[in-house]
């Protein structure tokens, strides 16, 4: 069985408002086609159409094969890809929403309307089909099937298999498949293909079919999840993954006549756990979990099955969390502890896990101290104890204490020398501090991380000039770390170094070019952050210019409300409607930017579309006091053209929302004014204005009914 994940109705409602801006994916979805870069546009709201992680679906078997998936499950998976090949809006529908029902909410768009009446003026008429895709027929089995026969079946599989005629160019299909995003960043065949390069020196790369064939079979015992995600790809691109698989395997058998080596299963708990220790070497944590908690199923004292298990179970998730990780590590641990009670390391994992998690400081420290008395060399533990002692505790001299002792089993540690510095400065030694920085770049004068860090600490105690000069000195040592330019640049903007700040960043882009994997920070922030440099002075022209740049790369919504900013600044009030008007196209459910181009709006004379965009902020705002704002703002427009009534009835709302919103009260008066027919009303306004202004001590003023304020 798979089970998927279903996106929730308030993702596809996201979904459904992103999809229907752009005609292009209404017009194709209403015809029954996905268009190819539909999953590019969801995860802009992350949001995934294709299963993004193995957390997306789950599998199972109730067969009495262990291992999971087994091969009925990843021939599920083969059949799953057949059908999502015959009709792909099926993984719309296991994602939580029909064809359908995705159709009708597009045809409620203004889009559909204007598309719809295009064809309505056409000679043709369209005839209406079932579906755009042939579907399958089903046919009842005429023979009975129970659990027995569907195992073993009633009769034997074919003993020989035709093969295929021998393709001229062996393994094309492999090299035209994507490699799978789960697996290495380069396919096995590019890896393969350079092995192959530098072993035969002389000769081009080729494909060996033994290898390929190899790495096929164990293509096909990845896990399900990571099939289905290939296979769903597959659909987009044109390649079933089926067809690719098969025909791999054929066309290598035909070409080199090895037999497949069976594959090793595990039976003792030794077993399990040695898998499960591969499984961590390549950071399968799910499986190794599962390989180890058999491993403990059958051998239920196996400490170090459980030690292993709970550093598995403690992993970052995808966005690199540890929410609800430590409970089932720290339960592990204790039991090793139970199992092994001079175990040094199962103390010191379960204290740094409880400490990382919020747990009782006293009861980390005694893991800490317990860890130290077994293995009184245990640096780590001495590193973790006095960071508690520093930062939770209070205990500055117990932290200087730790660090001296770490100095003492590695006097080479310069780290240590850096954290007593910092230690000692906190407790006002700053001679001591100074010796102990001076300590660590001497006993580390080639590492550049010494130096960013004592950079660190320059720039905690305000002394910039000193953390300026410690990340000049770490890029000379590592020219193409642009974390280090990135560092420096904020220290430069601080010291009002503008020029310099802008040339750390244009060195990033550089370095960026050169060297892709870099990531830290990517290209479109250095030039979002070399805009705000300029604008600091007053550059608002170089400002647009590089927020300019930033949104080529990548744009979104805050690019263009920023932008926006510094165009309202230079006077280009038409500019800074342009990207706003942008900014509610990629964020449509944003107030703040309707409101924001309502005043510009009315500011160059348009305004009923200042009038329509405080409605559409009042409809997505949440905040009563924003409101009451837009309320009396819209009414303020409306008085201004003369639509007294409605701007009464605004000023009334914005009062509502906000009793003592004075300068409703005073426009309202206005308004019922300028009507002629409501002096009594007005009266009421002005009175309950001066009220409202008058000392808490003094009297209110009598009102004859609940509706003379409202």
């Amino acid at each position: 069985m798979i089970e998927v994940k279903p996106i929730p109705p308030d993702g596809w409602a996201r979904a459904i408002a992103r999809l229907s801006a752009k005609a292009s994916f209404v017009s194709k979805l209403l015809l029954g086609e996905i268009p190819t870069n539909v999953e590019e546009e969801l995860s802009k709201l992350n949001l995934h159409l294709l299963p993004a992680s193995r957390a997306d679906f789950k599998t199972s078997c109730s067969c009495p094969d262990y291992s999971n998936p087994c091969k009925h499950v990843a021939g599920l998976c083969y059949r799953v890809a057949s059908e999502l090949d015959s009709d792909p809006f099926l993984l719309f529908q296991l994602r939580g929403i029909s064809k359908e029902d995705l159709q009708a909410e597009l045809r409620k768009t203004p889009l559909d309307e204007i598309l719809s009446s295009e064809l309505n003026q056409s000679d043709l008429s369209p005839v209406k089909s079932e579906s755009y895709y042939a579907r399958p027929e089903t046919v009842s089995s005429e023979i009975p099937i129970d659990l027995k026969h569907f195992w073993s079946g009633a009769k034997r599989l074919p003993q020989t298999i035709e093969l295929p005629a021998q393709n001229a160019l062996p393994a094309i299909l492999i090299k035209k498949q994507e490699t799978s995003p789960f697996l290495e960043q380069r396919s096995f065949l590019h890896r393969n293909n350079g092995r192959f390069l530098r072993s035969r020196p002389n000769q081009k790369p080729r494909c060996d079919l033994r290898v390929l064939e190899r790495q096929i079979v164990f293509t096909m015992r990845l896990t399900p999840k990571i099939k289905l995600f290939w296979i769903a790809t597959g659909i987009f691109v044109g390649i079933a993954t089926t067809l690719f698989t098969a025909n791999a395997i054929h066309l290598i058998r035909a070409n080199a006549n090895e037999p497949l080596k069976p594959s090793f299963t595990a039976t003792t708990a030794q077993d399990f756990y040695d898998q499960g220790l591969r499984q961590v070497k390549n950071k399968d944590f799910e499986a190794a979990i599962q390989s180890f908690t058999e491993a403990i199923r059958r051998k239920p004292n196996f400490a170090e099955a459980y030690y292993q298990r709970a550093l598995a179970s403690y992993q970052p998730d995808e966005r690199g969390e540890y929410e609800g990780k430590y409970e089932q590590a720290i339960a592990d641990l204790t039991q090793v502890i139970k199992l092994q009670p001079k175990n040094s390391e199962a103390y010191y994992q379960r204290g740094y896990i409880q400490m990382n998690s919020g747990g009782n400081t006293q009861a980390v420290k005694r893991d800490f101290d317990q860890a130290i008395r077994l293995n009184p060399r245990n640096t780590e533990a001495y590193d973790q104890r006095a960071e508690l002692r520093q930062n939770d505790l209070n205990d500055k001299r117990g932290a200087i204490a730790d660090y001296t002792q770490i100095l003492h089993i590695k006097p080479n540690d310069a780290f240590a020398y850096l954290n007593r510095a910092e230690a000692k400065a906190d407790l006002g030694d700053k001679q001591g501090a100074i010796h102990d920085e001076m300590m660590a770049v001497q006993v580390a004068p080639t590492d550049s991380s010494i130096y960013a860090a004592r950079a660190y600490y320059r720039e905690k105690r305000g002394d910039l000039k000193g953390a300026e000069t410690d990340y000049t000195q770490a890029i000379r040592l590592s020219p193409e770390d642009a974390d280090l330019y990135f560092q420096r640049a904020l220290i430069r903007q601080s010291l009002k170094d503008f020029q310099g700040a802008v040339a750390d960043f244009t060195e990033i882009r550089r370095i960026k070019t050169a060297h892709l994997d870099n990531v830290s920070p990517d290209v479109a922030e250095t030039y979002t952050r070399q805009a705000e440099i300029r604008a600091s002075a007053k550059d608002y022209q170089g400002a647009i210019a590089d927020y300019t740049q930033a949104i080529q790369i990548r744009p979104t919504d805050d690019l263009y409300v920023n932008r926006a900013r510094y165009r309202f600044q230079i006077g280009d009030k038409q500019g800074a409607i342009a990207d706003y008007t942008q900014a509610i196209q990629l964020k449509p459910c944003e107030s703040s930017n309707y409101s924001v181009r309502a005043s510009l709006r009315s500011d160059v004379g348009d305004k009923q579309g200042a009038i329509a965009d405080l409605t559409e902020a009042i409809r997505y705002q949440d905040i009563e006091r924003l409101i009451s704002r837009d309320y009396f703002n819209r009414g303020k427009l409306r008085f201004e053209l003369k639509d007294y009534q409605k701007a009464i009835a605004d000023y009334t709302a914005a009062i509502k929302l906000e009793p003592k919103f004075v300068q409703a009260y005073s426009e309202r008066s206005k308004a019922r004014a300028a009507l002629g027919d409501q002096k009594a009303r007005s009266q009421i306004d002005k009175k309950l204005q001066i009220y409202l202004h008058l000392p808490k001590k003094k009297a209110s003023p009598t009102f004859h009914s609940q509706s003379d304020v409202l």
